[in-house]
């Protein structure tokens, strides 16, 4: 992959792997629970969606500030980086779902859903009143997407202004959304606070070089903001997330590019090896979550400790490596084929 920035940081793509991990971890919960499991979960596990956001906001900074970045490249870019395993991975659920519908559980195929899946246009669940594509993690695409709509048509700015306007474009979009409460499921999605944590990310790309804590200091700020995580996790964020899983995602994000400045970095290794197929595994790692649940039920497996432990080993480990073959095997070589260099993992 392409270094996250004008330098490379290694505390980024480290930071990629915690996030897509994290996410695999709290979606075990929803199998769990269909093999009788009805305990505690932690649910601060789904902050790693508020991690991806705000280093996609990082991202997007110190791949363009201080550089003269086209309109169309920009958007040609960003569409060769997401969508070659993304509509690939469309196109064989919904084979899968038109061929053995039992293989998918609940999910349904209509025509308007499917067109909307692959344009990143926000649509309802057939059936459901969750707003999601066929791919289900694809939700957080069609954020990202949104995202560098705003930010890409602000690219002819100066970079000075691009800092300010874009983050404040962020904020109208969320306040119009309080506002006017659009009943649009499309506008609705697009207006809610999570895509402040964009402009999080923003900020935090500015201040990048400028931060000048001491290691400690950082590490402390790093722990802090975490604890805040942690602490916040099984509460009902609503429109809050932004603020309390967004910012300290961003602080901790922050915390690690100093430290990873000032030479103090550990190597982190299964974190950088999962960071370079965190999007693979993001994208993949529901399904397979959902395959091994629905082969723990069928061999009867199910409504004991030693059933839920088992699964969680077996899953987390089969998810990871196919997360990994799809990145060497699909991902990897796509993304090649239809660029003419490798691009940010902006994912």
């Amino acid at each position: 992959m392409e270094p996250a920035g004008r330098a490379y940081f290694r505390s980024i793509h480290v930071l990629r792997g915690a996030a897509a991990f994290s996410v695999l971890l709290f979606h075990l919960h929803v199998q769990l629970t269909r093999m009788g499991y009805d305990g505690w979960w932690p649910q601060f596990l789904q902050s790693g969606v508020d991690l991806f956001f705000v280093i996609s906001g990082f991202v997007m900074w110190q791949t363009t500030a201080d550089r003269k970045v086209g309109l169309i490249d920009f958007y040609a870019r960003r569409l060769r980086r997401i969508a070659p395993l993304y509509w690939m991975m469309t196109a064989a659920i919904v084979f899968v779902a038109l061929l053995v519908p039992s293989a998918l559980q609940s999910t349904q195929i209509t025509l308007w859903h499917t067109v909307a899946s692959y344009l990143f246009i926000p649509s309802l669940m057939p059936g459901d009143t969750i707003v999601a594509p066929v791919l289900v993690p694809g939700w957080t695409l069609n954020y990202e997407m949104f995202f560098y709509a705003v930010f890409g048509a602000c690219l002819w700015m100066p970079t000075i202004w691009r800092l300010r306007v874009v983050p404040t474009l962020l904020v109208a979009i969320v306040l119009a959304g309080l506002v006017f409460r659009p009943q649009a499921s499309a506008l609705a999605f697009w207006t809610s606070p999570i895509i402040l944590e964009f402009g999080l990310g923003i900020i935090a790309g500015y201040m990048a070089s400028s931060v000048n804590f001491t290691n400690g200091a950082l590490a402390r700020l790093f722990i802090l903001s975490l604890a805040v995580v942690i602490g916040t996790g099984n509460l009902e964020l609503g429109d809050g997330r932004w603020l309390l899983h967004g910012l300290p995602a961003a602080i901790m994000m922050l915390s690690l590019v100093g430290i990873e400045r000032a030479g103090a970095l550990p190597r982190l290794t299964v974190l950088s090896r999962l960071g370079d197929c965190s999007y693979s595994l993001y994208l993949s790692h529901g399904l397979v979550l959902s395959a091994v649940a629905q082969g723990w039920r069928g061999m009867g497996w199910s409504g004991s400790v030693a059933a839920w432990l088992s699964y969680m080993l077996f899953a987390v480990a089969a998810a990871v490596l196919v997360g990994w073959l799809i990145y060497h095997l699909v991902e990897k070589p796509a993304t090649e084929m239809v660029s003419s260099r490798r691009t940010p993992a902006a994912a």
